[in-house]
């Protein structure tokens, strides 16, 4: 005996019809056409006849759509084709949400006078909205038929919300495209949650375990039973993810060595400094002999050393040049300081008359003494 699967289970369950009981029968009521084909329905018990379809014939019809849905159902089932047995399902199941409320909604032909009463709007705008939360509250698919959203609608006292099907349309339509838009940003948000859970997933991976020279088929074969990695179904999207990853990953550690060895040089360009046996005079091959003991020195590669030592050296002369360059500034400063004093004392020489324009050397060098020293 063949085994049910528990979606195909739920599928037939799905498109089951409901009893006789809770439905009812048709009351009698059964479909003739007039001379000029017309239909119209006629009860026998009562001996009425309609035009429009009683309530409890349509009840019957819909419930022998829903028991030839099923049986269809279990044929795609038995051949192996579920994509289709879904898709009739979905309709089973409208058709079924029709016919129970229209069990529960609809009032029994068979007592006289009974009518309806539908609700009503004050305003066209105010239908819509009514419309637009009675296909809402049936769940209407955004892939759905007019006649499968019918079949879920009619009984529901808003479906006269709307006067014409042309406008009733216009509101399905409006309806399935913002679903259609709503599902799509849900689906867009739910990738982005898969993606950003399988980079968080290789970044909580232990150091040694994934880095950046990691081949995808290695990562694949320690994390590919991870739910996080399995989520992302197609194998191209993994291995984008993967890679970008890995580019990220490989530019944090080449910062990481670059920070590594600034740090390291930087230590020794501070212990050159302090060494009182280099100095910007020193020689590269005294300075490697000098330096050749220190752990800090012993960290560095050849060519890093050499850059650390002639940095060193070019800050010192930098730093000599200015050193020279403001002695000679003082210098100056003070040689005008001093001749602008002398200039004083000459100008106070001839203001008291012991300098004039016949004055020799030797004979004002005495005054000239007293108010400076030479």
């Amino acid at each position: 005996m063949d085994q049910v699967t528990p979606v195909a289970a739920t599928m037939v369950a799905a498109a089951a019809p409901t009893t006789t009981d809770a439905v009812g029968s048709t009351g009698g009521w059964k479909e003739y056409k007039d001379q000029r084909g017309k239909t119209y329905f006629y009860n026998v018990g009562t001996k009425q006849s309609t035009w429009t379809m009683p309530p409890e014939l349509r009840a019957a019809k819909m419930r022998a759509e829903a028991e030839a849905m099923q049986r269809k159902i279990q044929g795609h089932l038995a051949g192996g084709d579920e994509d289709e047995a879904k898709y009739e399902a979905e309709k089973a199941q409208a058709a079924k949400a029709a016919l129970s409320a229209q069990a529960a909604s609809s009032p029994p032909a068979s007592i006289p006078g009974m009518r309806v009463e539908r609700k009503t709007y004050d305003n066209k705008e105010e239908a819509r909205e009514a419309f637009m939360a009675l296909l809402a509250d049936k769940n209407v698919g955004a892939t759905w038929s007019w006649d499968m959203t019918m079949r879920a609608i009619v009984a529901d006292e808003r479906y006269g919300a709307m006067k014409t099907n042309s406008e009733k349309k216009a509101c399905l339509g409006e309806y399935q495209q913002q679903r259609l838009k709503k599902q799509r940003e849900e689906k867009k948000e739910l990738e982005k949650r898969k993606r950003e859970s399988f980079i968080d997933m290789l970044k909580e991976q232990p150091a040694g375990k994934i880095d950046s020279t990691t081949k995808f088929q290695e990562a694949f074969r320690q994390l590919g039973v991870d739910p996080r990695w399995r989520a992302i179904m197609d194998k191209r999207d993994q291995e984008n993810l993967y890679s970008d990853h890995m580019k990220e990953l490989a530019e944090n550690e080449r910062e990481q060595q670059r920070t590594e060895r600034k740090n390291k040089m930087d230590a020794c360009t501070q212990l050159l400094q302090i060494h009182e046996s280099i100095s910007g005079d020193t020689l590269w091959k005294d300075a490697k002999e000098l330096m050749k003991d220190e752990e800090e020195w012993k960290a560095l590669d050849n060519l890093d050393q050499l850059h650390v030592f002639e940095t060193y050296v070019r800050d010192m002369e930098r730093e000599e040049d200015n050193q020279k360059r403001e002695e000679r500034t003082a210098e100056k400063r003070k040689a005008r300081k001093c001749r602008d004093a002398f200039k004083e004392v000459l100008a106070r020489g001839e203001k008291e008359g012991w300098l004039h324009c016949r004055s020799l050397w030797h004979e004002v060098f005495s005054e000239v003494s007293k108010l400076i020293h030479i």
